[in-house]
């Protein structure tokens, strides 16, 4: 390989290694460019006078399109039409909460129709947290015994959303593609013949 092979060469690695950078750094961003403007969740005494809010305790099942049904372990307050009542997420920039299949939760929930709408502007954690098992006790203390609990078993869970696995496939792929692009490009100007190359001055 002639000295300005190798130069090139070098120059082009250095381009695929940025551009490997880039690619990366855009993958790790969140896509959404709207943040979400609420105050921070209240006590619960704060929800309830209010009609539409569900304090609840349950299971979330199998995650599609952002929603699950959820299997009600503890009513503490609020009226569902359904005793195993779908629940909708969101993105965060959207102030909703991501669901994730079989995770079990504690929260305000409010309840349209036979739907469940939490929210990061309302109490929401896992049970088995630290922060849950503080709203629990908080809702013991503010409401006392549960209203009612679903006997039925979950449905089965899928792990909850999977997006955000394919961003290390794809900076891989692209790594490849300009790699390889790079070491084309090599053996093209390392092939080239006598007579194709510049008089010398």
């Amino acid at each position: 390989m002639t000295a300005s092979t190798a130069r090139l060469a070098r120059v082009l690695l250095a381009t695929a290694f940025l551009f490997a950078l880039l690619a990366a750094r855009d993958l790790s961003l969140p896509r959404s460019t709207f943040a979400c403007s609420c105050v921070p969740p209240m006590p619960l005494a704060e929800y309830v006078k209010e009609p539409t809010a569900a304090v609840l305790v349950g299971t979330i099942g199998k995650v599609a399109d952002e929603q699950a049904v959820f299997l009600v372990e503890r009513l503490y307050k609020g009226n569902l039409s359904n005793p195993n009542p779908r629940i909708q997420g969101g993105d965060g920039a959207a102030c909703g909460v991501t669901l994730v299949g079989g995770t079990r939760v504690v929260m305000v929930a409010y309840v349209d129709g036979d739907t469940l709408h939490p929210s990061i502007c309302s109490p929401y954690a896992e049970v088995a947290s630290p922060a849950g098992q503080a709203l629990l006790r908080e809702a013991v203390t503010m409401f006392g015994e549960v209203r009612g609990q679903a006997t039925d078993p979950p449905e089965p869970v899928d792990g909850g959303d999977m997006r955000r696995d394919f961003a290390l496939p794809l900076i891989i792929g692209f790594v490849a593609v300009v790699v390889g692009l790079v070491f084309a490009g090599i053996v093209v100007v390392s092939r080239r013949r006598p007579e194709d190359a510049p008089p010398p001055s």
